[in-house]
């Protein structure tokens, strides 16, 4: 692959988006946040964060259980 090719371009994040992973990096390594340190705000955008990777991370672990040429599965959101 070269330099160019997509999969080598880093994502552009929005500065809120860089914050709220910055957050989940630091709890996932173990800071711990008590209830005042962050706002309602940033909870909730933590929360969705947390819960579209783990969407993600159940989509790639399907797509790598299914053989070639099977459909996807169809996922419903509530």
């Amino acid at each position: 692959m070269c330099a160019g090719c997509p999969e080598n371009v880093e994502p552009e994040y929005t500065p809120w988006l860089a914050h709220i992973m910055l957050v989940a990096m630091l709890q996932d390594g173990g800071c711990a946040f008590r209830p005042d340190d962050l706002s309602l705000e940033q909870w909730a955008g933590l929360a969705e964060y947390r819960a579209a990777r783990e969407r993600l991370a159940v989509e790639r672990s399907r797509e790598r259980e299914a053989p070639a040429g099977s459909p996807a599965p169809i996922v419903i959101q509530r």
